[in-house]
């Protein structure tokens, strides 16, 4: 059971306003001790002046901050257990990589023998200690941000802060280093909080997710519920890639792009979604989606012609134009022929009413799962 006393970060509450515009408006956050939560979400959602406020650098309008159950929300950034890793790194290009990570150790003014041996450790954990005499500008991006990740975890914080840290880095190299960061923290067991705009770096690195929108908190919750169970309307558009239609629920299907195109669903989907009446915003991930050639002799409803086909090694994208105005997007095997005409069907959705979640056989799926393994223990009993 979490208790307060267990949580490394405890914000409740916190507002910042920017001119006249409030940018985070009253958010509360629980980030338990040793794990490491992402703030996600697009350019000016308000997830780094959370940061910033959370590390000292700005100071709350209003709200509580508390790191290991004290609160530190008056206390300056040198005064608080924090450590953190900025966007551009800010490294002393004058200073070596020794210097620059034992920086912050001298002005504890530590004993050199205990900055020798602390810095030492540090650079081995980020695999440069053969680099300590370099100079930032002779090291590589990857390199230079490990520099920063070790200047911050020197000094043994309660806390640490990771604002984009990888955002200067290209595609390739990004995935080798957030891994290393993961593994860093894990071994160290230090509550971070990693502040990001790239799905994909929440999703592989964190053990919960805030999506935040527009200065709000939209769902906080561990990566596989976030993807599964999207509880609005935003996130289910913003993690993952995901099919959205206006529609509305018929026999079978839905239909969908000014009603000039049907998608059949698999038996049970649309169970607990007919009562629902109306017009829907329904949601379909690229993976639950079938795609066949369609039989000649086949149901005319989700029938489409593939017009665009890109590979990704072990499974292809596929967009599928259904009618005049409705297409979709799947996943499909490299290897399937889909030159000729196409027949659909929705192994899952999501629906939403006015952005929120009203429905989602991803969760019938699941309670069929429980209620299967409930009935098989009962049986195994007799």
């Amino acid at each position: 059971m979490t208790t307060a006393e267990s949580h490394g970060l405890e914000i409740t509450g916190l507002t910042k306003k920017l001119g006249e515009n409030t940018v985070v408006k009253g958010i509360s956050l629980s980030v338990r001790r040793g794990e490491l939560v992402c703030l996600l979400g697009p350019s000016g959602c308000g997830k780094t002046t959370t940061l910033r406020m959370i590390g000292g650098f700005l100071q709350p309008d209003g709200g509580r901050i508390a790191i290991d159950g004290r609160d530190v929300t008056e206390l300056p950034p040198e005064r608080r257990p924090t450590a953190m890793v900025f966007q551009n790194y800010a490294l002393w290009p004058h200073m070596t990589v020794y210097k620059n990570v034992a920086y912050g150790l001298r002005l504890r003014k530590l004993a050199k023998s205990e900055i020798d041996d602390r810095v030492a450790a540090a650079l081995k954990m980020v695999n440069l200690d053969q680099k300590a005499n370099r100079h930032p500008g002779a090291l590589s991006g990857g390199e230079q941000q490990r520099v920063a990740l070790a200047r911050a975890i020197v000094l043994e914080p309660a806390l640490l802060l990771l604002d984009e840290p990888l955002s200067n880095l290209d595609a390739k190299l990004r995935v080798g280093v957030r891994e290393e960061i993961r593994e860093i923290q894990q071994r160290l067991s230090i509550t971070t909080v990693f502040v990001t705009h790239d799905q994909d770096e929440a999703l592989s690195v964190a053990d919960r997710i805030a999506v935040m929108s527009s200065g709000d908190i939209e769902q906080y919750s561990d990566p596989d519920d976030l993807y599964r169970h999207p509880e609005s309307r935003f996130v289910a558009g913003f993690v993952g890639a995901m099919n959205i239609f206006e529609g509305r629920v018929t026999t079978g299907g839905v239909l969908v792009g000014a009603e000039d195109a049907f998608l059949p669903c698999a038996e049970g989907v649309l169970s607990g979604l007919r009562a629902e009446a109306g017009n829907l915003e329904l949601a379909v991930r690229l993976e639950d989606v079938s795609v066949a050639p369609a039989s000649s002799g086949g149901p005319s409803g989700g029938a489409g012609r593939v017009v665009r086909q890109v590979p990704h090694g072990h499974f292809k994208e596929v967009l599928i134009e259904l009618g005049k105005q409705a297409s979709l997007r799947a996943y499909v095997d490299p290897d399937v022929d889909l030159s000729g005409p196409v027949a659909v069907t929705v192994r899952r959705l999501l629906a939403y009413r006015d952005g929120e979640l009203v429905y989602s056989s991803h969760a019938r799926d699941q309670a069929g799962r429980r209620s299967e393994a409930a009935a098989a223990r009962v049986e195994s009993a007799r």
